[in-house]
């Protein structure tokens, strides 16, 4: 049986790295999307984890007018 996968944004931030370290503790892959310069004080529990994936980049929204 395959793990479960989520992908969160701004896992680095204090809401998705508490996400995070749940899912985690439940069996998911954990995808989290942050920007290079992000402080990862917040990951330090759970950076370390096989199933954690960073991935680093931003969404950037532009209006169209």
């Amino acid at each position: 049986m395959t793990n479960k996968k989520v992908f969160i944004t701004g896992i680095s931030g204090q809401d998705g790295s508490l996400l995070a370290e749940f899912l985690l503790s439940k069996g998911y892959d954990v995808y989290g999307l942050m920007k290079e310069n992000s402080c990862k004080d917040n990951l330090k529990n759970i950076i370390d984890n096989k199933n954690l994936n960073i991935i680093f980049g931003s969404f950037l929204l532009q209006s169209l007018l």
